[in-house]
């Protein structure tokens, strides 16, 4: 069982946090539409590396204060929270755990990144941070732990895990980023949302199973090979990344699909190119269709077309009705909740795969100078089979959280790319 944080550590924070009154509220109520549907989906991403120093009580602790100063967004809900800094350590102290193992090898895999507790405790921030300990000091890789942030992705997102990593602070959309679609679009989706958001309560109650087997797991490969296999098939290495999973667990046509894969995806590394059209988030999503191909150079360089095709006509679009679908969710499960149950947010909508790219992942300043890259970087979503790629300084993490049946076949992704690297 994981082993809290000690018991003078709780009492020493009582004493100093104890004239700020952190009272706490449902944070949904101040939640944009698109934050409250990811946290109706139960939807956690999480950061995660190894550490170079041992974790202790007091440094773990530290990490959580270091945090929400970092990004005090972590902390709606609470009042009085002002920029994070003086937050009750007595609070942060309960979602702060850690426990001993034997070895590290079998993290980040083992990792539990569902999260439930994050959705099932109330008076608690909607976010953990958790370590293992090697028993034994460090392995020959000069690994003491592994430290785990998990948040409900409400609050966070790939961007924000970027400038964390470097020590900065999170930032908000500025008004020269954010461009909302036109009253007439944004009437003309809202018409189509209020016809389909019915529908997709009502598929969801009839193909959505009660139970699901979502697991996670993680492997780098190398940049320089990654750069390598792109530039001899003529194409980018985000197209590589995308198509060479999508390629894979399509296993010929038995997971998704004979004719074609569908894609929705974002990109946030290019989230300086685009004006966001969303009210919190930094990213948008967007959505493709990989046309089936029986080998694997045709199916990328046809991905890669497709992606060109969706930037270069309205890339906007897609999250323009997701935003609407958000919002008719969200008025309809206040005014009728007995029609919504658990299955209503795993309906996938008949998309096959959720892609994301992360801006780079390095790592540097004061939060984050006992860490080691690469930095693994990944989201949760019961109801969708999802790849997170987090590109680091010299290796690029693929990071699964998908169902058993797909998950089984990730391994087949790194043989594919080495035949590719080796000309076969």
């Amino acid at each position: 069982m994981d082993n809290i944080i000690a018991k003078n550590t709780l009492e020493k924070s009582c004493k100093t946090n104890n004239f700020r009154n952190f009272n706490w509220h449902d944070p949904q109520k101040g939640f944009t539409d698109n934050q409250w549907y990811y946290y109706q989906a139960r939807h956690t991403v999480f950061f995660t590396t190894f550490l170079k120093e041992e974790i202790t009580d007091t440094n773990l602790l530290g990490f959580a204060k270091q945090l929400v100063t970092l990004a005090p967004q972590l902390l709606a809900g609470f009042e009085n929270v002002g920029d994070g800094v003086d937050f009750s350590e007595e609070i942060l102290a309960k979602i702060c755990s850690y426990k001993i193992v034997a070895e590290l090898n079998e993290y980040p895999n083992k990792w539990d990144i569902e999260g439930k507790e994050i959705f099932t405790d109330t008076n608690l921030p909607l976010f953990r941070i958790k370590a293992v300990i090697r028993k034994n000091g460090p392995d020959d890789q000069g690994r003491h732990a592994m430290i785990l942030f998990l948040s409900t992705h409400s609050l966070i997102e790939g961007a924000d895990s970027s400038l964390l990593i470097g020590s900065k602070k999170t930032e908000l959309i500025g008004e020269d980023k954010l461009k909302k679609a036109s009253f007439l679009t944004r009437t003309y989706y809202k018409i189509i949302a209020s016809i389909v958001a019915p529908l997709q309560v009502l598929a969801a109650e009839i193909l959505v199973s009660k139970n699901y087997d979502v697991a996670n797991k993680s492997f780098v490969v190398d940049n320089a090979k990654l750069r390598r296999i792109a530039k001899s098939l003529g194409i980018s290495r985000r197209t590589l990344m995308f198509s060479s999973v999508a390629f894979v667990l399509n296993d010929g046509g038995k997971a998704f699909s004979k004719r074609a894969i569908s894609i929705v995806y974002a990109d946030m590394d290019s989230v300086r190119d685009y004006k966001i059209n969303t009210d919190f988030f930094k990213f948008h999503a967007m959505v493709a269709k990989f046309k089936v191909k029986k080998d694997f150079i045709s199916f990328a360089q046809s991905a890669e077309k497709s992606l060109k095709n969706v930037e270069n006509n309205n890339p906007n679009s897609s999250q323009d009705f997701l935003d609407a679908i958000f919002n008719i969710h969200r008025f309809l499960k206040k005014y009728l909740p007995f029609i919504y149950s658990s299955k209503t947010f795993r309906f996938s909508a008949g998309y096959h795969l959720n892609l994301s790219l992360t801006p780079p992942q390095r790592l540097s300043g004061d939060f984050t100078k006992s860490f080691i890259e690469p930095v693994y970087c990944g989201a949760h979503n019961p109801g969708l089979d999802i790849c997170v790629f987090a590109p680091g300084r010299t290796k690029t993490s693929f990071n699964f959280a998908m169902s058993k049946n797909h998950l089984k076949n990730v391994e087949k992704i790194q043989t594919l790319l080495e035949q590719l690297d080796q000309g076969k």
